[in-house]
């Protein structure tokens, strides 16, 4: 017979719950922390605030979950230069209206269409009939003519990141709570003792202080944490005193501080918990505990000095850490067009298939390279795609 965590109902068994959620890449599993009704419950509420204010990180990198797929786009965006797109994995924009653009020449009208998939041509001809509905227009003979390409977008799209409030935060305590009552079997009696009311009631039904739990931090600077490649997942919690507190961090650079209990008497207290997403680390999950984590004692911030609500402060320390997850991603974008541009090159270039991999590969770079260079000197983003912040922008060859 279980105990739930947080109802404290009993319960004889219960579908295995994720530790941190499916969605970000995790697989630890256990099914003595919450009963099924408590899992139903953060399922329809909690769960999914969480992860749809994480779901723009999640698709620009491409993060597959626990149970396959990179999650929704993210739908009609409007871009400057006229198109509407689906933001797909790893940035890949879909046009899902069509964009239709006439100018006059002399005489003539000259009709720019693009669409994003061959069913939607009668829509887009449609669209041109508004404007001259007296345009003889032969969709097959059209087809004929369309061009099918793959280019960059000559305009800008703007969609709004939106983290924090109280949902999220209970999302993000419920990971840690997870954490702490599933790393033993004495941790999990302990989150049973009254020290942890206030912090499962929080998780629960949102009682209490926000400020008491979670918080922002109040410096950009990377924290010192264990981790599991360059975009993980990582818990780690530590007692200090009668204190439980600790951070969560998403996607190697977005991290909340919490505090699960000011009133714990138990033994001391260090688990963490890391997961590379991109499964490409060996382990891509570890846990650890104990004198495994006393390294990083001194480098976890002290949940006092973050501050409760989102601030001046804490907008400065965001935009560098979002500038640093942008600069992560476009990074990674950068290095796989140079893999794939090296593939496409040896396989046509028999001078380059007979050269080592690594020399083409660093040829491959070095043009990149030098086409950044132009950018930034000229302004000229032909080729480019220019990513950008409130803190800077990131490029990446298109």
């Amino acid at each position: 017979m279980q105990r739930c965590i947080y109802c404290p109902a009993q319960f004889d068994e219960a579908p295995k719950e994720h530790v941190i959620h499916a969605f970000l890449g995790a697989r630890w599993k256990d099914g003595r922390l919450i009963c099924e009704a408590c899992q139903s419950a953060f399922a329809g509420g909690i769960d999914t605030v969480l992860a749809e204010r994480l779901q723009p990180f999640r698709l620009l990198l491409g993060i597959e979950g626990d149970h396959g797929g990179t999650g929704k786009p993210l739908k009609n965006l409007a871009v400057t230069s006229g198109e509407t797109i689906d933001l797909g994995p790893r940035g890949e924009p879909r046009i899902v209206r069509p964009s239709v653009k006439i100018a006059e020449e002399g005489d003539r009208h000259l009709v720019q269409v693009k669409i994003g998939r061959e069913k939607d041509l009668g829509w887009a001809l449609n669209e041109v009939r508004k404007e001259l509905p007296d345009a003889m227009l032969d969709p097959e003979q059209i087809k004929k003519l369309a061009v099918k390409k793959k280019e960059r977008l000559d305009g800008e799209v703007t969609f709004d990141l939106t983290l924090g409030g109280l949902d999220f935060f209970r999302a993000v305590l419920k990971c840690c709570t997870n954490l702490f009552a599933a790393h033993n079997a004495d941790a999990r009696n302990a989150f049973l003792e009254p020290a942890f009311d206030p912090v499962r009631e929080f998780v629960r039904n949102g009682t209490g202080q926000m400020g008491d739990f979670g918080r922002w931090f109040t410096s950009g600077n990377p924290l010192q944490l264990p981790r599991r490649g360059p975009a993980g997942q990582t818990i780690m919690l530590t007692t200090r005193g009668g204190l439980i507190e600790g951070v969560m961090e998403f996607f190697g650079n977005l991290p909340f501080a919490v505090r699960l209990t000011t009133a714990y008497e138990g033994p001391p207290i260090r688990c963490a918990y890391m997961v590379d997403p991109y499964r490409e680390a060996n382990p891509a999950e570890q846990r650890l505990t104990g004198d495994e984590l006393a390294m990083f004692d001194h480098h976890l911030p002290v949940f006092e000095e973050q501050s409760p609500g989102n601030n001046v402060v804490v907008q400065g320390a965001w935009d560098v850490a979002l500038n640093r997850f942008m600069t992560h991603y476009t990074e990674r974008e950068n290095e796989d067009k140079v893999q794939k541009a090296t593939d496409e090159a040896r396989s046509i270039d028999s001078r380059l298939a007979a050269m080592p991999r690594d020399q083409v590969v660093e040829m491959m770079r070095r043009k990149v390279n030098e086409r950044f260079e132009w950018f930034e000197k000229t302004g000229d983003a032909t080729g480019i795609t220019v990513i950008g912040t409130k803190a800077g922008k990131g490029t990446n060859p298109s």
